[in-house]
């Protein structure tokens, strides 16, 4: 059956290949010529809660293109090539973060339901398929905040603190928050924060794009 799977999936690629999202070449939804193009992330200083973020890349050129295309345009194809390289980012640190699970971060419900899906949590089990991670969404998004675009780093903290909660346990001694972009991190530090509170020992985060407000991480 997986090898009837494999000629089926190969004989689709050979009628209609992929063409990347951003650049509309031939062979992948992402191809390696956008990734090349993609800038590297700035470093990133992890809040309290948080032992490290990291980044893919810069939020800007092609990965900039493809996060908005998945998020806003619903462009799902990119959820395994952008998986990948979150995967990438997590192997690269494996032996030191010692995983046991990745936790996407939570939209809420209202945000969902208009959406149709969580971006995170789609690039989550994308990731922890590669790395024979399960995928745990144990958080809940206890309110609707306001987009934080625009906001300060001083504003963005306000706007999410207090916003999310542990919703079911198990979630694992040491785990790793997914997310689609970072800016001043506040997001991932609450949902860090609530995960230590359920009993987690160690959060790590990471996310395709990072955005620095005025050039720097606060």
């Amino acid at each position: 059956m997986a090898t009837l799977r494999t000629l089926g999936d190969g004989l689709l690629d050979l009628l209609f290949p992929p063409r990347c999202d951003v650049c509309a070449a031939y062979g992948a939804f992402f191809c390696a010529a956008c990734r090349a193009r993609s800038e590297p992330a700035a470093l990133i200083t992890a809040p309290s809660a948080l032992v490290a973020i990291c980044a893919v890349g810069s939020h800007s050129g092609p990965l900039r293109e493809a996060v908005l295309h998945l998020k806003f345009g619903a462009r799902l194809a990119l959820v395994e090539p952008l998986g990948q390289l979150l995967a990438e980012i997590i192997t690269e640190r494996r032996d030191e973060w010692r995983p046991e699970a990745v936790v996407p971060v939570p939209i809420h419900w209202t945000r969902r339901l208009r959406r149709g899906f969580n971006q995170s949590e789609l690039l989550a089990v994308a990731a922890g398929r590669r790395l024979g991670l399960e995928t745990r969404p144990v958080l809940r998004r206890t309110r609707r905040t306001p987009p934080q675009v625009g906001r300060t780093a001083t504003e963005r903290l306000a706007n999410v603190r207090g916003a999310f909660q542990l919703a079911t346990p198990g979630a694992g001694r040491r785990v790793v928050l997914v997310d689609d972009v970072c800016t001043t991190g506040a997001t991932l530090a609450e949902c860090a924060a609530a995960l230590r509170a359920g009993g987690v020992e160690s959060v790590y985060a990471v996310t395709v794009t990072s955005e620095p407000i005025g050039g720097t991480y606060r």
